[in-house]
Parts: structure tokens; C-alpha cells; sequence
């Protein structure tokens, strides 16, 4: 994912998915070995007809990294295996967030001293003939496309398949939770088989089961395994650590501008078609 996914790959937005681009000098995609040659029929999907069939579906899902990818991911890792892959997709992008850094320190030393953000007033094409105009010598930066661009897409690809892999994994824990046993009575607890067999056991060795530490342990377990609540979110804590990541940075990158550089009040601002 890290070294395919994110590099290679860019988003769109309208059929939300990632989607494979055209080759450049810079998104090599990284080599595989090829896949095993299995000659007898029985050993695929039983039959010529059926290898026709799923050869033709999965040639329409080549090259692309959808919901379903995203949802067949969440199931194969497990809870053990999205920690390990959100852990090393934080890390991964706090590096990425060092890389454009450096990048945002070389732009901004390079970039003409009596640059001012423009007014909207003058619509996107003015914006942009400014900005053509100021940056003319900027736009020779030799890693202007293979680092900055490059670098920022992948920061962006991080943190939209966050978000990818964070519906999938609503949508996982929402089929455990409909296999779930339903609430007992009242709107009590339903009856767990893991605490009533502690319980159980508890109880034939003369112990109540609030004082055993078997019952507890299940009850513990139990806790665990259940699905994640409706209102978890790894987009959110991902985000949080990010955020303390790029805290140093914040005030450089701004560059003593403030969140609002246009000197007219919004409020006050002619609606433009």
C-alpha cells in the first residue's frame, strides 16, 4: 500500500476510488513476480467457462483500489493487522510531511518579495495570470513536479485511503454487530456465551462470579472483541497526530500571514458567477 498505493495512484473523486494514471518518470510501479501458471481448469474456478467469466471481472476491477478492496483489507488484516497498517501509515505520512518541508522552505525563499496574495475580485483567471507572471522563474524548479507535486499527491492519497479504509471498517463492525445476539430483556445485556460459560465454572468451584477473576477476564475479552462503536474514527485520531507533527511547522509555512489575506470582508463581498 505504502509503496504501490500512495505513490502510484491517484484519486477520483467522483467514483470515489483510486485509479491507476498513466506511466511518468516518477510513478514506477514496483516489480512483482509473475504469477504462478496453473494449467488444470479444477484448480482455479472449476470450469473454462467460469475462468472466462471472473477473468472478465477482474480485468474490469485492474488498476483500481475501490470500496471493495478497501473492505476485503479490513476483513484479511483483522483488528491486529489495521493496527500495524495504521501505525505505519502515520509514520509514513509524518515523513512525507518533513519531505514537503523542506520543499515549502525552497518555494517560499524563492518566491519574489512584493508577492501578495491577490483579491478574488479578479476572478480566477487574474488570480492565475498573477500568479503565471510572479512565479515565471519558479516554474523551472527543477523538482517542482518529481518532489513537491509528487510528494503532495502522496500526502493527499495518505489521508483519503484513511478515509477509505475508515468506511470499510464502519461497514465491517455494522455485519458483526447484525450477527450479534439481540439485547435481553427491558434493554439489558445480552447474554454473552463466553461469561455465562465462566460464570459457570465459577460457580462449581464455590466462587460468585463478581469475585472470580475467570468471569472477569471473560467479560474483559468479550469487551474486546466487540465491534467498534458507531462514533470511532480513525481518520480523526490519525489526524490528531498529524497535527501534532506539523505544529513546529505551522508558523513558517504560514509565513506571518493569518487564515484571512483578503483585506475585503466576506460578508461585504460581490457574488461572482
Amino acid at each position: 500500500m505504502l509503496e504501490d498505493l500512495l505513490p502510484n495512484f491517484a484519486f477520483r473523486l467522483g467514483d470515489h476510488l483510486f485509479q491507476r494514471p498513466p506511466k511518468t518518470e516518477y510513478t514506477e510501479p514496483p516489480e512483482r513476480d509473475a504469477a504462478p501458471k496453473v494449467t488444470q481448469q479444477s484448480h482455479l474456478f472449476g470450469t473454462k467457462q467460469l475462468n472466462a467469466e471472473f477473468a472478465m471481472r477482474s480485468a474490469m476491477m485492474q488498476g483500481q483500489f475501490n470500496t471493495a478492496h478497501a473492505e476485503a483489507l479490513v476483513e484479511v488484516l483483522g483488528e491486529g493487522g489495521m493496527q500495524q497498517l495504521l501505525s505505519g501509515l502515520s509514520g509514513h505520512v509524518e515523513d512525507l510531511l518533513n519531505v514537503v518541508g523542506s520543499y515549502v522552505s525552497a518555494v517560499q525563499e524563492a518566491m519574489p518579495a512584493n508577492t501578495r496574495t491577490p483579491s478574488h475580485q479578479y476572478g480566477t483567471a487574474g488570480c492565475y495570470g498573477f500568479y503565471e507572471a510572479k512565479l515565471h522563474d519558479l516554474r523551472a524548479y527543477e523538482e517542482l513536479h518529481s518532489g513537491v507535486m509528487h510528494n503532495c499527491r502522496r500526502l493527499g492519497n495518505a489521508v483519503l485511503f484513511l478515509e477509505l479504509l475508515e468506511g470499510a471498517t464502519q461497514l465491517v463492525s455494522t455485519k458483526t454487530l447484525l450477527q450479534l445476539p439481540p439485547s435481553g430483556p427491558e434493554g439489558t445485556e445480552a447474554a454473552r456465551p463466553l461469561c455465562e460459560a465462566a460464570d459457570s465454572v465459577a460457580r462449581a468451584w464455590g466462587q460468585e462470579p463478581a469475585e472470580s477473576d475467570m468471569s472477569l477476564m471473560a467479560r474483559q475479552l468479550s469487551a474486546v472483541s466487540a465491534p467498534l462503536a458507531p462514533s470511532a474514527s480513525l481518520l480523526n485520531g490519525v489526524l490528531a497526530r498529524l497535527a501534532r507533527a506539523l505544529a513546529p511547522q505551522k508558523q513558517q509555512w504560514l509565513g506571518g500571514d493569518g487564515p484571512v489575506t483578503d483585506p475585503m470582508p466576506l460578508a461585504r463581498a460581490p457574488a461572482c458567477v
